[in-house]
């Protein structure tokens, strides 16, 4: 015979229970309470209070819908801010180096790919490649020409530009300058290591190219990303369901706007009808006033019983 499990099976406490409730949690979109353990209550408030100032209802109506419009703005900012992580979180998996294996970039190249590589969208001012193109050309003729000499001293004059700005690259990495203060002789501890040199030229010239061809790269750049993106299937299934229920939920708040809008304006027809209606009624036949004596309302006459009077009056005064 089986026994049943009679240990714990869940957490004992109020905090942990309210942890626990949330295990099945994914978009937060259906849960019960609209402001979820990891969100901040006191932002929430404020959220609530500037879309309550926003549209300031007038009664106990206006302020539900007001109410429920809030919550729903609240929820879509959480789903566009899923949506938004779940593509980071695509595009760090594809590497500057994989996009530039797919660029057909190889080699120790293909290795050095900087991070810019996967950002399509980065810029290089055009005066900041001015000094690059001009070192890829200097590299390309010390390769074909004076590569392996035993020492740079009488070589690096002929290419300024190329180790000056080489000289400033290292200095981010190297404990060593590549050249003395004067910056009229290379410093002794690289003349005499010639082969450091070339490896290091190799890599700053690596750098140089991805800046001078990226703005060519990048229309490939956008479309192996692209295809990268589309073909993560898994991923680009959940980012189009997190985008539908963020459209679903936008509609929602739409339709709360609209709502609200056309309760407000049919309050306001109804005020302004019932005070046409007031100004259209004619005057009473018949007004009173107050005595300042007694306080006794008295009645008075119609313009025809006024008439009626002064030619009873006169009547009289005739058989005086």
């Amino acid at each position: 015979m089986i026994k049943s499990n009679q240990g714990q099976t869940g957490p004992k406490s109020i905090p942990g229970k309210k942890n626990s409730s949330m295990n099945a949690l994914k978009t937060g979109l259906f849960a019960k309470s609209t402001i979820l353990p990891f969100e901040d209550e006191v932002q929430y408030k404020k959220h609530n209070k500037q879309v309550l100032k926003s549209l300031s209802p007038e009664n106990a109506v206006e302020q539900a819908i007001v109410q429920q419009i809030a919550d729903s703005l609240w929820r879509g900012a959480r789903l566009e801010l899923c949506s938004t992580m779940k593509r980071d979180e695509v595009f760090t998996q594809l590497t500057p180096q994989v996009l530039a294996e797919l660029l057909g970039i190889e080699g120790k190249r293909q290795a050095r790919a900087p991070d810019y590589l996967v950002t399509p969208n980065h810029q290089f001012p055009q005066k900041d490649l001015v000094l690059p193109k001009k070192c890829l050309q200097q590299f390309d003729h010390l390769v074909k020409n004076v590569k392996g000499v035993a020492n740079y001293e009488a070589v690096w004059r002929q290419y300024p530009q190329l180790f000056t700005t080489f000289h400033y690259w290292l200095k981010a990495g190297a404990t060593v300058d590549l050249f003395m203060s004067d910056f009229k002789a290379l410093n002794l501890a690289w003349q005499k290591n010639p082969r450091v040199i070339e490896e290091r030229l190799e890599v700053f010239n690596d750098h140089c190219w991805f800046m001078v061809h990226f703005e060519e790269l990048r229309p490939q750049i956008r479309t192996w990303m692209a295809s990268w993106y589309f073909l993560r299937a898994q991923e680009s299934h959940s980012i189009t369901k997190n985008d539908d229920l963020l459209m679903k939920e936008r509609r929602h708040c739409q339709s709360l706007l609209d709502t609200y809008y056309k309760m407000r304006k049919s309050t306001q027809e109804h005020v302004l009808f019932r005070q046409r209606y007031l100004e259209a009624l004619p005057p009473l036949a018949i007004t009173g006033t107050t005595s300042e004596e007694d306080g006794s309302f008295e009645v008075n006459d119609s313009k025809d019983q006024k008439l009626e009077n002064e030619m009873q009056k006169s009547e009289v005064e005739s058989v005086t």
